[in-house]
C-alpha cells in the first residue's frame, strides 16, 4: 500500500452512537445522576452532558466521576464542570483520516462530537484515540506551524484543515460548516469561522 493514500474509514463506521452513551444534564442533581447510572456504569462508556439540546461536553463516566466532579457535590451538575470545555464538531461523512490536523494541534480534545450533516443534531461521539490510530506513517511527517512537526497524509483527497468560531469557542472539522452566500464559511448558527490549515507543509 503507498504510504501517501490515506484509509478511507468513515467516521460514521468507527464512532460510538449516542445511545450507546450515558445522557446527563446540567440540571441534574447528584440524585439525578446515580439515578441515570454515573456511578453504576463503567468507567470506559462516553458520559454527554446537555444542556437543554446542546451536548456542553463529552468525557468518559470514569473521568468525570473519578477526576472532573468533587467528590461530594451538591446542586446543578453544570455548576461543577469547570475543566471540561465544548466538544469540537464533526460529521459522520468526514474521513477519519482528515482529523490528523486537528487532533495533532487541539491536543486537549480527548473526545469529538458526531453531528448529523443536515440538522446538526448529535448522533455520536468519537474518541480522539481511534482518530490517532489513523495517524500516516512517521515518514510522512511535515513540517507546519513554526517549525513544529505533524503527521499529515499526501493523499490529495485528505483535507488538513479544521475551523474555529470565535463566538461559540468551539472546533469543527472540514464538513461541519457550511458556506454562506459570499463563500464565507459559517457554523449552524451563523458565525463566521476561522479557518486553521497546516501553514508551511510541504
Amino acid at each position: 500500500m503507498n504510504a501517501d493514500r490515506a484509509p478511507k474509514t468513515l467516521v460514521d463506521e468507527v464512532k460510538i452512537p449516542i445511545e450507546e452513551a450515558l445522557h446527563l444534564s446540567t440540571q441534574d442533581s447528584l440524585q439525578d445522576a446515580m439515578e441515570k447510572g454515573l456511578y453504576d456504569a463503567p468507567g470506559e462508556k462516553p458520559a454527554m452532558i446537555f444542556d437543554a439540546a446542546e451536548v456542553i461536553a463529552v468525557t468518559t463516566v470514569g473521568m468525570l466521576r473519578g477526576r472532573i466532579l468533587p467528590r461530594s457535590w451538591s446542586g446543578p451538575l453544570g455548576d461543577n464542570l469547570g475543566r471540561l470545555s465544548l466538544p469540537p464538531e464533526i460529521t459522520g461523512r468526514t474521513q477519519v483520516a482528515a482529523l490528523d490536523f486537528f487532533v495533532q494541534q487541539e491536543t486537549d480534545a480527548d473526545w469529538l462530537l458526531v453531528v448529523a450533516d443536515e440538522t446538526g443534531g448529535p448522533i455520536g461521539v468519537l474518541s480522539r484515540t481511534i482518530v490517532l490510530d489513523f495517524l500516516p506513517p512517521p515518514d510522512t511527517t511535515a513540517q507546519v506551524f513554526r517549525a513544529a512537526h505533524a503527521l499529515l497524509w499526501g493523499d490529495p483527497e485528505v483535507e488538513h484543515v479544521f475551523y474555529y468560531c470565535p463566538v461559540e469557542h468551539r472546533c469543527y472539522g472540514p464538513h461541519a460548516v457550511r458556506p454562506d452566500a459570499e463563500g464565507k464559511m459559517r457554523d449552524r448558527w451563523g458565525h463566521l469561522v476561522e479557518k486553521r490549515e497546516p501553514s508551511g507543509a510541504e
